[in-house]
């Protein structure tokens, strides 16, 4: 953001060549980076990256988005997002949460160490 707002298209985690990770770099980041993270935050040392995604969905729907809106952010079709989802928003969709709030409750649940932020105080 010191550099701008960028496009829309730029990818979030690019390469230093600026384009895609290859599988090597991948594999160096998750062995390294990710593992200590997950660890770190006292996570089963088995999770897996894509096990974030679908905690994203799964905050996103209780959070009460519908699935259209799941869907658009998780970059597929909302049939596809019914077909991987549909039991969530049958468990949680009932009764909206408030996310951000829940998030960091139980990240003090767990002893982590608290970040003040804009609404937390």
């Amino acid at each position: 953001m010191a550099s701008g707002r960028p496009p829309s298209s730029a990818l979030l985690f690019p390469a230093p060549n600026g384009g895609l990770w290859d599988d090597g770099r991948y594999r160096r980041w998750r062995r390294g980076v990710f593992k200590s993270a997950i660890l770190e935050a006292g996570l089963d040392p088995e999770t897996r990256v894509y096990d974030l995604r679908h905690a994203y969905a799964s905050l996103m729907i209780k959070a009460g988005l519908n699935v259209v809106e799941v869907a658009a952010r998780l970059g597929h079709s909302p049939s596809v997002c019914l077909g991987t989802y549909a039991h969530v928003f049958e468990e949680l969709g009932a009764g909206a949460i408030d996310s951000e709030h829940a998030i960091l409750a139980a990240r003090l649940k767990l002893g982590a160490k608290q970040v003040l932020s804009r609404g937390f105080r």
